[in-house]
């Protein structure tokens, strides 16, 4: 019976919200930092760039810590390369 009326649309369930990916939080947030300093404003963009580079794609609820060490593992690989090139 339940899931009849589930079907047809007769329950008032609450319904699942749009959880927002990485940048398109970054997004918002960058507009709610617009009033700080120019070069604090400056850094944030930078971050949510490198950030949102990466982990842009994933939504806010599938952030894991793994995901967030793997970026930092990925990064500091990338800079002792470019050191060990120069």
């Amino acid at each position: 019976m339940f899931i009849s009326d589930r079907e047809r649309g007769k329950l008032s369930l609450p319904k699942k919200k749009a959880i927002p990916t990485l940048a398109a939080y970054s997004k918002t947030y960058l507009d709610f930092c617009k009033n700080d300093k120019k070069n604090t404003y400056a850094l944030k963009c930078q971050i949510v760039k490198a950030l949102t580079r990466y982990l842009g794609e994933y939504s806010m609820d599938k952030l894991t810590p793994f995901i967030i060490e793997k970026y930092r593992i990925e990064r500091r690989e990338k800079r002792t390369r470019s050191r060990i090139a120069v």
